[in-house]
């Protein structure tokens, strides 16, 4: 019934857009979002860029898939990096970082301008119901006036018992300017909500190893606990430009102007764990008999003020301060802070071809401060970029103190102190590019193999290679991604030896070029290593060192075909599974299912 279901509505979806006879209007259009080109200072100035209609990334569904991440198994669950990164907090800080890329931050708000009602419509339905669904929406209201609007709902029951996952998210944002380009006021209202329920992993996944098992026998195989876990994410903001001269375009014009930014934000983040499990050894501990579940709720108010001086196309400076007040209420009271830190960003074009950078930031009330130097040098067929990076940053502020019934811990951590080196080639006519990065770290934090937050003291380096490339030849295309990564402490920076991500795909118009089809297939293969293990009660990734992964590569293979600007991808996701390996996992205990089929729709209207 649900095959004859989905053949009906493709047919139909396929005869509406062949029965389309007006051009492709998609650059007509003249959709235009503006982003932030500075990883130093996102309120330096505003680039427009033309709305991304292309399918090259159209298979690559789900997080997870997108950015290279050590994952449950489940859309919308916790996720873990398998590149290391430290994030370098200045201010008071708590966020859940295993699921930072669901929750919204006001850095990653996009706003729309467009001349006419643009609406987006991503869809994708995989085997055991699993299934997500965005939709964005934005018009002018007037000709300086945009409304805009996305909704994202999914869910992933899981393959396991107790193992689901549920997301939902609400983004309201507006954009107005004056006539003259010189007042810009950009506003928006998110709510977000992430419902899951993690199980704790199989008591044993070494059934899984000398037995093949289909996805519905996973369901019979015991799971260490039956938990449930809330998070429920507020985002409330309002930005100001106001400008000598007006700015749009190109965002802060190269002429001489003075542009002053504010930003106000407010984030209420709640965390609620409960789970009945008496007859469990999963927690060796309950320090609060008879209660039943934990929480955390945290307030925050943020202020921004930023000058931007342009003096010429050559030499722009931006520097403002930035006030934070943070309420954090935990069982056992609750903790304020007040926190207010300066920067100023430097850029200069010295020469044609060259770039340079320089960003400060400090705390006005302690030591914490960090700084960032880049000389970037562009040529016609190869680019050169150098970084040096130095950082004294402040710990999670759940790293310090947790009041739980499954965890206690006060910690007085150090800051940690970080120093970082960064260069890059680009070879364009190759279409090759070299990244080298090497870091040195003090005082780092990482959750043990007690899932305890620990400090390393002693200094600790971490090196990575990144090459990334792609070639074309007729209508074949190949791209390949691979990182190599190496620590000096495996017990504090533990990542995978190699990552290797390849695409390649037959890629042509048929149909008088009303059709573009694209075939292809994609492999991943992380090594061996051992993976970090995810403790449900405090929702974070710690060490473990039972079991290895198995380091083998895991193969999809899709289709995706455009028609106008519509977009359907069907996708074949594990086909190695049973061929090429058994099963494998990327956190230990928490077991993928094997082979399942993925149909995606991306639909684009302007009307």
């Amino acid at each position: 019934m649900r095959a004859s279901f989905l053949f009906l509505f493709l047919l139909t979806l396929s005869a509406k857009l062949f029965a389309q006879v007006q051009p492709d209007s998609a650059a007509a259009a003249n959709v235009v979002i503006p982003i932030k080109t500075s990883s130093f200072n996102p309120f330096n100035h505003w680039l427009l860029s033309p709305y991304d209609t292309s399918m090259q990334q159209s298979h690559l569904i789900g997080t997870d898939a997108l950015g290279l991440f050590q994952d449950l198994a489940n859309n919308g669950s916790a996720l873990q990096p398998l590149q290391f990164s430290l994030k370098e907090n200045l201010l008071a800080n708590n966020l859940l970082l295993p699921f930072q890329p669901y929750l919204h931050q006001y850095a990653s708000q996009q706003f729309f301008k467009t001349n006419k009602k643009l609406s987006h419509i991503q869809f994708y339905q995989r085997s055991n119901k699993e299934n997500a669904i965005k939709l964005i929406h934005s018009q002018n209201i007037l000709k300086n006036w945009n409304l805009s609007f996305d909704i994202k709902r999914a869910q992933s029951p899981g393959f396991m018992l107790y193992h689901t996952t549920y997301q939902s998210l609400f983004n309201f944002n507006t954009w107005y300017h004056s006539l003259n380009k010189r007042y810009h006021l950009m506003a928006w209202s998110s709510i977000d909500n992430i419902k899951n329920r993690a199980n704790g992993g199989l008591v044993n996944d070494s059934l899984l190893t000398s037995t093949p098992l289909s996805n519905l026998d996973l369901k019979a195989q015991p799971v260490n606990i039956n938990d449930r876990a809330l998070i429920r994410n507020r985002c409330y903001g309002l930005m100001q430009h106001y400008g000598r001269k007006g700015f749009y375009a190109n965002g802060i014009d190269s002429s001489k102007n003075i542009i002053l930014t504010h930003l106000f934000n407010y984030q209420k983040l709640y965390y609620r764990y409960e789970d009945n499990n008496t007859d469990s050894n999963f927690y060796s501990d309950n320090f609060f008999e008879g209660l039943k579940f934990d929480s955390i709720f945290t307030q925050t108010f943020s202020n921004h003020v930023y000058l931007n001086f342009v003096f010429n196309d050559k030499v722009k400076l931006t520097t403002g301060a930035q006030h934070q007040w943070l309420n954090y209420f935990q069982r056992g009271g609750n903790r304020i802070w007040n926190e207010t830190k300066a920067n100023a960003t430097l850029t200069a074009h010295p020469l044609a071809q060259l770039t340079a950078i320089v960003d400060y930031q400090t705390r006005l009330d302690t030591a914490l401060h960090s700084w960032h130097a880049q000389l970037y040098y562009k040529m016609k067929k190869h680019a050169i970029s150098v970084a040096f990076s130095s950082a004294v940053t402040t710990p999670y502020r759940n790293q310090i103190n947790l009041q739980s019934r499954r965890f206690i811990w006060q910690n007085n951590f150090f800051n940690t102190n970080s120093n970082s080196f960064q260069a890059t080639a680009a070879l364009f006519n190759a279409h090759l590019t070299i990244d080298y990065a090497l870091s040195e770290f003090t005082n780092l934090i990482y959750y043990n193999q007690a899932a305890i937050p620990v400090q390393a003291l002693e200094k600790i380096n971490y090196s990575a290679i990144h090459i990334s490339g792609n070639a074309q030849y007729k209508n074949w295309y190949a791209s390949v991604r691979f990182i190599s990564q190496t620590s000096s402490n495996d017990a504090a920076i533990r990542v995978p030896a190699q990552i290797l991500r390849a695409d390649v795909h037959y890629q042509n118009h048929f149909f008088k070029k009303a059709l573009l089809a694209q075939l292809g297939i994609t492999s991943q293969y992380v090594s061996t290593y051992f993976a970090d293990a995810f403790m449900p009660a405090t929702q974070v990734f710690y060490r473990q060192n039972t079991i290895e992964s198995q380091g083998k590569p895991i193969v999809d293979i899709y289709t995706s075909l455009k028609i106008k600007r519509a977009i359907i991808t069907f996708k074949i996701n594990n086909v190695s599974h049973q061929l090429l390996h058994t099963y494998y996992t990327s956190t230990p205990y928490y077991t993928p299912p094997g082979r399942t089929i993925t149909l995606g729709i991306n639909w684009l209207f302007f009307d």
